[in-house]
């Protein structure tokens, strides 16, 4: 970075305290060590991020997953302005304001957009109020458009809830049918357009479930599991992960639903089919909803409508493959066939009489 290092220790010295109380158990270190702690991985990642933004042209997958202790943002921000020669800055000044070039927001955003998709207006609404650490960060950056915010307002975390049984259950307690029981009733599952600002959205219309294309890996396996987690810890944050992982716990059955759902939205997975099942029936047994308030979400409540219609119900139980389809026609030909001899044998009857 070409900076004094006693300016680095001093710097963080005085962000020591506010990074301890980050913990959720005291840290057993001096704070000489602790400092150290805070210099060597701070300095390693903001200078990672450097390297990322230098180097857009060519994206690399191999991107290091979220670490669990995560630095404070704030830490990492500060290196950052002594790494670019702005280190005597206000501490506290609010570093992820649009009017301050030198953030660190969007370097770090840059950092994982190869490995999730993540869209510039995604990149612009990160910035908007002040964030925690990197994790809070790339969770902001994800937050869906208004429409997919009713179904994450549905979702709270155990943290939140009462532990009544009345209003709240599992996720294993299936409120909505697998992708297999679904296809039989007609309903099509489409890669959707990737125009949407994130790819935590899901559409339903006129029987098409759209959802976005995404990889699963274990990059997104550890990003699913720490942002579930944040928002089980933080109570008035948006639950869009939670949400999200609610409704493909549902689609997701078996591996079967996961091989229908490969054509096109679970794209490029280094997962098998069925490692991807038992991702995420893990991760919707840690969720709990409400029950009353997740029917009023329109994607739940438009589907299972879909589901329950009369036209839906005849075409799963008649035509839900094609031997029963061939049965059901061959039955249909038959009473056509009885009826038509029925009344030609009362209309020669009638001729005969007369």
């Amino acid at each position: 970075m070409g900076v004094d290092l006693r300016q680095l220790m001093k710097a963080m010295k005085g962000l020591e305290s506010e990074a301890r109380s980050c913990y959720s158990e005291p840290i057993p270190m001096s704070s000489k060590d602790f400092i150290d702690m805070m210099v060597l991985d701070g300095c390693f990642i903001v200078e990672l991020l450097h390297q990322v933004c230098e180097s857009q042209g060519s994206e690399n997958d191999n991107i290091p997953i979220f670490r669990g202790d995560l630095l404070k943002l704030e830490v990492l921000q500060k290196l950052y302005d002594f790494s670019i020669g702005n280190g005597d800055q206000d501490p506290h000044r609010e570093f992820l304001s649009d009017e301050n070039p030198t953030n660190i927001t969007l370097p770090a955003l840059k950092f994982f957009r190869p490995a999730l998709p993540m869209s510039l207006s995604s990149l612009k609404r990160a910035k908007i109020s002040k964030r925690y650490h990197l994790l809070d960060l790339f969770h902001e950056s994800f937050q869906p458009s208004r429409y997919f915010e009713a179904m994450s307002a549905s979702i709270y975390s155990h943290s939140t809830s009462h532990g009544s049984q009345e209003y709240s259950s599992p996720l294993c307690n299936r409120s909505m049918p697998c992708v297999i029981q679904l296809r039989l009733t007609g309903i099509k599952f489409s890669p959707a357009e990737s125009t949407a600002d994130s790819f935590l959205e899901i559409n339903f219309d006129q029987g098409v479930i759209e959802i976005q294309p995404i990889t699963i890996n274990d990059f997104t396996s550890t990003a699913f599991i720490n942002c579930a987690a944040l928002e089980q810890c933080l109570q008035h944050t948006h639950t869009c992960f939670s949400a999200y992982i609610a409704f493909m716990s549902c689609l997701i059955n078996s591996a079967r639903d996961v091989t229908f759902l490969c054509d096109g939205i679970i794209a490029n997975s280094s997962y098998n089919d069925l490692r991807v099942a038992h991702l995420f029936k893990k991760l919707g047994k840690n969720i709990e909803f409400n029950m009353r308030d997740l029917y009023r979400s329109k994607q739940f409540r438009d589907v299972e409508a879909y589901y329950r219609s009369h036209w839906a119900s005849l075409r799963r139980k008649y035509f839900s493959n094609p031997w029963r389809t061939i049965s059901v026609v061959t039955a249909s030909v038959l009473l056509l066939l009885v009826g038509i001899q029925a009344i030609m044998n009362i209309l020669s009857y009638e001729v005969h009489r007369n």
